[in-house]
């Protein structure tokens, strides 16, 4: 449910016993919840409270978005090098015997 300023909130409806609404309405309140409207049964009533949506928190979403982007791409060039050294070492040298290994 939105509102003409674009503000959206979080409904709650809430069913208590009739007679103890403004108990419940003095606790909803108290946590920050606003009182809509109230339907009254034979034994039970309810209640419906709404507030405000909180906004979305971006910067946890960027953090979590960016750390697997920055390990897919940063990762690439060290590999290849590490790869790259591998084979450079795993080559005989001018100059150098190559052992043997028997078996």
């Amino acid at each position: 449910m939105a509102s003409t300023s674009g503000v959206k909130y979080a409904t709650r409806a809430v069913k208590t016993v009739r007679g103890m609404a403004a108990r419940t309405t003095a606790k909803m309140e108290k946590e920050g919840w606003e009182f809509v409207s109230l339907t009254q049964g034979t034994v039970r009533s309810e209640m419906i409270f709404r507030r405000p949506k909180p906004g979305i928190k971006w910067k946890p979403i960027g953090i979590g978005g960016g750390l697997p982007a920055l390990l897919v791409i940063v990762p690439r060039p060290l590999s290849m090098r590490l790869v790259a050294g591998m084979v450079e070492a795993a080559r005989p040298r001018a100059g150098r015997r190559q052992l043997r290994l028997r078996l």
